[in-house]
C-alpha cells in the first residue's frame, strides 16, 4: 500500500509538469499599437479581411495593472520591470512569479523562444533587455521568411502606428497581408492596444448591485493566488484568436467589439497572456481553469 501511494504521487507529479507537444505547432502573432477604435469601426468594411478575422475568431479583452506598460504586460514582463532587486529563487516552478530582475524571457517561460519583428525602437530595447530574438525593421510579410526565424516560436510582428495617424490605410492593408501570411499557422493571435474602455461595461449598472452577490471573483482580477487591486479600469487591449480548436463567439465586426458587447473570451489580465501561449506550446502547465 505504501509503495502504491509513493508511485501514485510520482505519477501525479509527472502528469502535472508541462509535456512537450508531439507535433510542431506554429503560432503567429500580430500586435498593433495606436490604431484608434473609431477608425477600425468606421473603416473595417473597406478591408473585409479585418471583419472576417472577428467573425471567424474569439475575442478577449486584456486589462493591465495600473502604471504598467501594455506591451510589457502582454509579454509577461510587468512584474520583472517592477522588481527593484533580485529575488532569491527557491522553487523553479515559481520562476514566473518570483521574478529575478536578471532573468531573461526564455528562462521565465521555461524555454519558449519567440522571434519579434518590430518597427519601434523603444520596443526593440525591451526585447533586447530580456534577450528576446528580434529585428528592428519596416515590417512586411516577405521579411518574415528570414532564416533567422528558424527554431523560434511564436513568430511575432509588432507594429507601432501612433505616428501614422494621418494615414492608417497602409497599416490596415499590411494587417490584412499579415493575416493571410499566417493562414497556415496552428493559431493566430491579433492584438490591438490600447483602447479607451471601462470595466464598468462588464456588468450593466442596473443589475450590478444584485449580481455582485452571486457572481464570483473573476480571474482577470487575480495573479497567482493573490488579488490584483490596481487594475487599470479605463483602458483595454483586444486580442482575436483564430485557428485550431478555437471557439468562435458572436462578434461579427469591430463595431461589435467596441459597442460594449461581451466578448467570447471575456477579460484576461494581460500578464497571463504569454502563459497561455506557453501552455499551448507545451512549455508550462495550465495556469487557470
Amino acid at each position: 500500500m505504501v509503495y502504491w501511494i509513493k508511485y501514485a504521487r510520482i505519477y501525479s507529479i509527472i502528469q502535472c509538469r508541462a509535456i512537450k507537444p508531439m507535433e510542431k505547432k506554429q503560432i503567429g502573432m500580430i500586435m498593433v499599437k495606436g490604431m484608434p477604435s473609431a477608425y477600425l469601426s468606421s473603416h473595417s468594411a473597406e478591408f473585409p479581411i479585418l471583419n472576417s478575422m472577428i467573425s471567424k475568431g474569439n475575442v478577449t479583452k486584456l486589462v493591465r495593472r495600473r502604471g504598467a506598460d501594455f506591451l510589457t504586460s502582454i509579454f509577461g514582463l510587468a512584474r520583472a520591470e517592477a522588481t527593484k532587486a533580485p529575488v532569491e529563487q527557491t522553487n523553479l516552478e515559481d520562476l514566473y512569479y518570483n521574478v529575478n530582475i536578471n532573468s531573461d524571457f526564455k528562462q521565465l517561460f521555461k524555454g519558449m523562444s519567440p522571434f519579434v519583428f518590430t518597427n519601434d525602437s523603444q520596443s526593440a530595447e525591451l526585447f533586447a533587455k530580456y534577450k528576446i530574438a528580434h529585428k528592428l525593421a519596416e515590417v512586411s510579410p516577405k521579411l518574415l521568411d528570414s532564416p533567422e526565424t528558424q527554431d523560434h516560436n511564436p513568430l511575432i510582428v509588432h507594429i507601432n502606428c501612433e505616428s501614422m495617424a494621418d494615414n492608417l490605410d497602409p497599416v490596415c492593408i499590411l494587417l490584412g497581408d499579415l493575416i493571410q501570411y499566417f493562414s497556415s499557422a496552428s493559431r493566430l493571435y491579433t492584438i490591438l492596444y490600447p483602447f479607451k474602455s471601462s470595466l464598468a461595461n462588464i456588468v450593466p449598472a442596473e443589475i450590478s448591485p444584485y449580481i455582485s452577490i452571486v457572481r464570483p471573483e473573476q480571474t482577470y482580477g487575480f495573479y497567482k493566488s493573490g488579488k490584483v487591486e490596481d487594475i487599470e479600469e479605463e483602458e483595454v487591449g483586444v486580442v482575436v484568436e483564430e485557428g485550431e480548436s478555437c471557439r468562435r463567439d458572436r462578434m461579427e465586426s469591430f463595431g461589435d467589439v467596441f459597442s460594449g458587447k461581451t466578448p467570447g473570451g471575456l477579460w484576461m489580465l494581460a500578464e497571463q497572456f504569454m502563459r497561455q501561449i506557453a501552455f499551448y506550446l507545451g512549455y508550462i502547465g495550465k495556469f487557470g481553469a
